[in-house]
C-alpha cells in the first residue's frame, strides 16, 4: 500500500472513531429514547396510584415518551421500593415512594433492604399532605381537646384502626397518645384505607388517623367528623378544620409525601432532566389544582438537594417512635 492510501485510509478510521464518539455522545444525550416505567409499590386505585398516573400523563408530555404505572404492592411497599433500587440505573424505572416506603417500613424491620438516601436518588417532593385524627359521627367530640378529655376519662375504652402496621397513620395516632399523657387506645388493624373508613363510618371503630385524600370527601358528606389536622397551617382545599398546634398540641405535626426517585448511580443529566420535567410540572397551576383534588400542597422549590434533606430530616425525627413502635409489634 502507498503512503497517500495510508494516510487516506488513517483519516477515514480517525473520521469514523470521531462520528462514532458524536453519534454515541448524541443517543447518550437524547434521553428518554423510550419507554420509562414508574413503579407505585402500593396497589392500583388507592390515593398513591391515581396521584401518580396523574403525573405520569404530564411527564409523558414533557419527555416525549410514554410513562408506564407499574403497581408493585407488598410489605408495606418494600416490594416496589426494593425492585426499583435493584433495577439498572439508568433513567428508564422511576419510584414514586412515600413517607411509608422511603421511611418507615425499612426502619421498623430488623434487616432493612435498601437505605432510601443511599440506595436512591431522590429527586423531588411532588406533593405533601398532613395527617388528620377524625371519629367517627357517634363519637361525643367535636374536638381534638374533647376527644383527649373522653380518652382520658374513659381508658381502655375506645379503639383506633389503621390501615398497614406500622404506617404514618399508627406512627400519627401514637404520637397523639403519647403526647396528650400516655392514653390507653385500642389499636385495631386493618389492610386499607377502605376497610378503616367503612368500619368507622359504620361505628364499629371510634378514631382513626387518614390523610385529606382519604377523608375530605366523607368529611364534606358529614359522614366522618375531622377533629384536626396536624399540620403547622391549615388546609387550602379544607380551611375551616383547625390544626394539632391551635388545638394545643403544638407538636404533633405529621405530614406523609410522596417522592419521585431513581436508583443510585443514575447519570447526572438524566437525574437533571427528569429533575428539570419535574419542576416545569410543580409550576403549573392545573397541577396545584390537582393536588388540591388530593388534598393534598405542593412542595415548593423542590429539588433533589431539598428533597434529601427533607427526608433525612425526618428520618431522625420519627427514628425513635418507629424503633419503640416496632419493638412492640415485634419487628
Amino acid at each position: 500500500m502507498k503512503g497517500r492510501d495510508i494516510l487516506r485510509l488513517g483519516w477515514t478510521i480517525v473520521a469514523g472513531l470521531v462520528c462514532g464518539a458524536w453519534s454515541y455522545a448524541i443517543a447518550q444525550n437524547a434521553y428518554p429514547e423510550r419507554p420509562i416505567r414508574m413503579v407505585i409499590p402500593f396497589a392500583s386505585g388507592g390515593a398513591t396510584d391515581l396521584h401518580g398516573r396523574m403525573l405520569a400523563q404530564r411527564m409523558s408530555v414533557l419527555l416525549g415518551q410514554n410513562i408506564v404505572v407499574d403497581a408493585r404492592p407488598g410489605a408495606s411497599g418494600i416490594v416496589g421500593t426494593d425492585m426499583v433500587v435493584r433495577a439498572r440505573p439508568d433513567g428508564y424505572t422511576v419510584l414514586l415512594g412515600t413517607s411509608s416506603t422511603l421511611i418507615i417500613a425499612p426502619m421498623a424491620v430488623k434487616k432493612p433492604p435498601y437505605n432510601a438516601l443511599k440506595d436512591l436518588i431522590n429527586i423531588a417532593i411532588i406533593g405533601v399532605q398532613p395527617v388528620m385524627i377524625v371519629a367517627t359521627p357517634g363519637l361525643p367530640v367535636k374536638t381534638l381537646r374533647e376527644l383527649t378529655d373522653l380518652l382520658k376519662a374513659n381508658p381502655g375504652k375506645y379503639n383506633y384502626a389503621t390501615s398497614g402496621s406500622l404506617s404514618v397513620n399508627q406512627l400519627m395516632m401514637e404520637m397523639y397518645k403519647k403526647q396528650a399523657g400516655n392514653l390507653d387506645v385500642t389499636l385495631i388493624p386493618y389492610s386499607g384505607t377502605n376497610e378503616v373508613a367503612r368500619d368507622l363510618l359504620s361505628g364499629r371503630v371510634h378514631l382513626a388517623a387518614l390523610t385529606a385524600t382519604g377523608a375530605l370527601d366523607l368529611y364534606r358528606a358529614g359522614r366522618l367528623r375531622v377533629l384536626a389536622v396536624c399540620a403547622e397551617t391549615r388546609l387550602r382545599s379544607a380551611p375551616e378544620i383547625p390544626t394539632s398546634v391551635e388545638s394545643g398540641m403544638p407538636d404533633l405535626l405529621v405530614s406523609t409525601f410522596n417522592a419521585i426517585s431513581v436508583p443510585a448511580g443514575t447519570p447526572k443529566r438524566v437525574v437533571d432532566r427528569l429533575s428539570q420535567t419535574l419542576a416545569k410540572i410543580m409550576a403549573s397551576d392545573d397541577y396545584v389544582k390537582d393536588l388540591d383534588k388530593l388534598g393534598m400542597d405542593l412542595f415548593a422549590g423542590s429539588t433533589p438537594e431539598k428533597t434529601s434533606k427533607f427526608i433525612s430530616d425526618l428520618l431522625l425525627k420519627w427514628a425513635p417512635q418507629i424503633k419503640e413502635l416496632a419493638a412492640q409489634q415485634g419487628g
